[in-house]
């Protein structure tokens, strides 16, 4: 089982980080992508945000797994 596996294919990175927090109903989704934005600044990956995992490297996808663990 590769590491990234819990990463979606078809959603680019920042849709990625989001996903979780959007499966609640009462999300609110203009706040779980300002926050998602703000996680992947910091991480240095927000560049990145309309990529999808397979144009990142190892690295990179290792800090859209740490957002989309902290957009929760």
């Amino acid at each position: 089982m590769n590491k990234f596996d819990k990463l979606l294919k078809n959603l680019s990175l920042i849709d990625n980080v989001m996903f979780p927090a959007l499966v609640s109903k009462e999300a609110d989704k203009n706040a779980v992508y300002q926050k998602a934005k703000k996680l992947m600044e910091m991480t240095g990956i927000e560049k990145l945000a309309d990529n999808t995992i397979t144009q990142g490297s190892g690295g990179q996808l290792q800090r859209v797994a740490i957002s989309r663990a902290l957009t929760k």
